[in-house]
């Protein structure tokens, strides 16, 4: 048996080999887990930015619409 830094006493075949493939299969889940993070923070970000772009069409319509309003309203004012 070997001590090591922790003052864990493993056996150079059995524990460790064990250890080793149970660090190995966190590893892997943790990298699986990462990758769905990213995929929907891709995902996030996509529809932010469908959403700007939609923001920015109903405030383009929204101001069209006022200055029809305004526009009109001082037509008639004037013609009256």
């Amino acid at each position: 048996m070997s001590n090591n830094n922790d003052g864990l006493k493993l056996d150079d075949d059995g524990d460790w080999k064990e250890y080793r493939m149970l660090v190995i299969h966190e590893l892997r889940r943790h990298s699986n887990w990462l990758g769905d993070i990213a995929s929907t923070q891709k995902d996030i970000a996509i529809e932010l930015s469908n959403l700007k772009g939609k923001c920015v069409g109903w405030s383009a319509a929204a101001g069209i619409v006022v200055t029809l309003v305004v526009n009109v309203a001082v037509y008639l004012l004037k013609k009256g």
